[in-house]
């Protein structure tokens, strides 16, 4: 049997899962937060400032239940944080030269004729570093297991989540110096991170296997053109990097004995009500599918 845990809301979401199971299994409980959004831009501060108060709120929350659990020799095993620390907005586009993309950064994107490096904003990237890492340093929970969401990607282009794992291990190393109790894993199955002797994004708890899933990027931005090849023709199907990653999660379960599966991952897989009508957002007129589609086909 397999089950999914997904976000879907915009700034915190905090729920306490109990897994029961026969008394020859295991017995699991974990807590999922999910979409914290703590980098904005200017004019969205209050954002960021009621974002930050939220997630604080979450650790608040995880620890009274902890010392809860705690009164009867029960404890979590462990916390999942599914995505959306915002870490899109701790990079920046630098134009760059054409005849300079070969010497240049391994992130190059074309915008309108023009091309651009992408770079960490390094002031922004080490003060955010900083500010997770003293929350969550927090935590009485001292497992932590991190995949990313859209907006932990550049234009929700899937290179660029090895920014995002930058930033967990940035944020590990930090929290590593401050509490060397605490174990921050980057769980996504592309990841280096294991726990134990389990294989990168999986973890096996009695009869129950969890799986780190990054499906980060599915949103594509929104562009048909990332299916399709230089001449306008569909991919192949095992070319896209959607059915690379739908491959790998299969791959991956295959790997284990258990009788249930978890799978952590941001992007639900229904469709967002917000993002099948007409409707134009002013603010971001490529938010929706249907129009970008639209504009691209004419």
């Amino acid at each position: 049997m397999t089950k999914t845990f997904q976000a879907f809301l915009v700034v915190y979401f905090f729920v306490v899962f109990f897994l029961s199971a026969p008394l020859s299994f295991a017995e699991v409980r974990f807590v999922q937060l999910t979409d914290p959004h703590l980098f904005e831009v200017p004019g969205k501060e209050k954002e960021t400032s009621d974002s930050l108060v939220y997630f604080n709120h979450a650790i608040d929350r995880t620890n009274e239940l902890e010392a809860s659990l705690n009164k009867n020799n029960q404890h979590l095993d462990f916390i999942i944080l599914t995505g959306d620390l915002g870490i899109e907005k701790l990079i920046k586009k630098l134009p760059i030269d054409k005849v300079n993309i070969e010497k240049k950064g391994k992130f190059i994107i074309e915008e309108d004729n023009k091309f651009f490096e992408l770079k960490k904003d390094q002031d922004k990237w080490d003060s955010s570093v900083t500010l997770v890492a003293n929350i969550i340093v927090k935590s009485e929970i001292k497992l932590w297991l991190l995949v990313p969401g859209n907006n932990d990607l550049y234009a929700e282009m899937s290179e660029t989540v090895s920014l995002y794992g930058d930033f967990v291990n940035d944020v590990k190393e930090l929290i590593k110096a401050k509490d060397a109790k605490f174990k921050i894993v980057d769980f996504r199955l592309e990841a280096k991170d294991k726990i134990g002797k389990f294989l990168p994004g999986t973890l096996k708890i009695g009869d129950n296997l969890f799986i780190g899933w990054d499906n980060s990027f599915f949103k594509n931005n929104y562009s048909i053109k990332r299916f399709l090849n230089k001449d306008n023709k569909p991919k192949p199907i095992e070319q896209l990097v959607e059915y690379k990653s739908l491959h790998r999660l299969s791959n991956a379960m295959k790997q284990y004995d258990a009788k249930y599966v978890y799978i952590f991952y941001h992007i639900p897989e229904i469709d967002d009500p917000w993002r099948i009508n007409f409707e134009i957002d002013p603010d971001d007129p490529d938010d929706n599918t249907v129009s970008k589609t639209l504009r691209e086909a004419g």
